[in-house]
């Protein structure tokens, strides 16, 4: 096994796309697909998590893990975080 290269930068928000292939979720066919499914798997949650980051932003120990997309320049593949970034698009 190779080594696993890591670093930290700040990218956009919109430079973020969610993971079509999330185990969670199954395959997604695109980004409103899979927005929409992540909601629906605890509404509950999704809202409390909403009003969590309206009201105390996001958490700073909590990174977004991301890869580059394989044809998108520029766009990077959220693996660990798609939930805290559809609050963030919702």
């Amino acid at each position: 096994m190779g080594k696993v290269k890591t670093e930290q930068f700040d990218i956009a928000v919109d430079a973020l796309l969610l993971d079509e292939e999330n185990p969670r979720l199954g395959s997604a066919t695109n980004q409103s697909e899979t927005l929409r499914k992540l909601v629906e798997l605890n509404p509950n949650h999704f809202r409390n998590l909403m009003l969590s980051i309206k009201e105390n932003g996001l958490d700073p120990g909590d990174s977004f893990y991301v890869i580059e997309h394989e044809d998108e320049e520029g766009d990077y593949v959220v693996l660990d975080g798609n939930r805290r970034l559809s609050a963030l698009r919702v």
